[in-house]
């Protein structure tokens, strides 16, 4: 019996490969600037070399921007929060081939 254990488990090993930590696993927010209506916030997230380039974005910000980096870190102006006063960002991985690999979506609350 345990040779069939051990077969299956290289088996299974060999499908997945070897695991690593997922792109964006650890993302963190400080306001570096807020005038009760505008902040400018820096987003800093976990190194990922399979990764070729992020894009950082405001979904609650009027009109919506995002902007493109290869670092693991960006600062964003003129960020927006909803009425409750919650900012809505997220982060987009991206491979080699412009393919997403993760998008992960940030709460801030600016109040």
């Amino acid at each position: 019996m345990k040779p069939l254990l051990i077969a299956m488990s290289v088996a299974v090993l060999g499908l997945f490969g070897t695991a690593y930590a997922q792109p964006l696993d650890d993302i963190d927010t400080a306001v570096i600037e807020y005038d009760g209506s505008l902040a400018s916030v820096q987003v800093t997230w976990n190194n990922d070399d399979a990764v070729s380039y992020y894009e950082v974005g405001c979904v609650s910000c009027v009109p919506n921007f995002s902007q493109n980096t290869s670092d693991n870190e960006i600062v964003l102006a003129d960020i927006t929060s909803l009425e409750n006063g919650l900012a809505v960002l997220y982060v987009i991985a991206y491979h080699d081939d412009s393919d997403m690999v993760t998008v992960k979506q940030v709460m801030l609350n600016l109040h």
